[in-house]
């Protein structure tokens, strides 16, 4: 019985890592269950018998994918008291995440528009960039007035991946550069 279990559990793990490896490379709205099941190594009721509802699939993927690609931990950044000090360190955690997992990333963004159920199995890795954008917006919420506004706007909007891949592979900055110019941005914003 016990082998059983083990040889289930090992099963369902190549499955969730076939289905992430597909996401990675092609996207949810191209990863069937045929294709699944082909990476795998099983068959496509293998796939169901394990998986029978898609939503269920994608979390699983989420887990795994939040487990294995560096998403960063803004748990450890709250020791740091200085708001540039801090948006400093997320965007280069961030830049840095986003550049190891683009390809998946930009897979992700382009077929959530059309796939409901990657959204809604998505949701605890979205909470997880929630917590990270709060973290880091935290200190600029703080600056009075329009100027504190502004400042937090475009944080967000540095940490944002479409706005990381403008300024790397659109303006030819490299990760560094690319933090440091939105930090400045932001400081200066808060300053004015």
């Amino acid at each position: 019985m016990q082998r059983r279990r083990e040889a289930m559990h090992d099963t369902r793990e190549r499955i969730v890592r076939a289905a992430f490896e597909l996401h990675r490379d092609v996207g949810p709205a191209q990863a069937t269950v045929k294709a699944i099941a082909e990476r795998a190594g099983v068959e496509r009721h293998t796939v169901r018998r394990h998986f029978p509802d898609l939503v269920e699939l994608i979390r699983a993927c989420t887990d795994f994918g939040m487990e294995t690609t560096g998403l960063p931990e803004p748990d450890e950044w709250h020791r740091i008291t200085d708001g540039a000090e801090l948006l400093r360190v997320g965007l280069g955690e961030m830049y840095r995440y986003w550049r190891a997992n683009e390809q998946l990333v930009a897979n992700l963004m382009r077929d959530a528009a059309t796939m409901p159920e990657l959204v809604e199995g998505s949701a605890s890795y979205y909470e997880h960039l929630g917590r990270i954008w709060q973290t880091v917006l935290a200190p600029w919420r703080l600056v009075p007035g329009p100027a504190g506004t502004r400042a937090a706007a475009v944080a967000g909007t540095a940490l944002d991946f479409s706005t990381w891949r403008s300024l790397t592979a659109q303006q030819g900055l490299d990760d560094a550069d690319a933090a440091e110019a939105m930090a400045q941005a932001v400081t200066g914003i808060a300053r004015s």
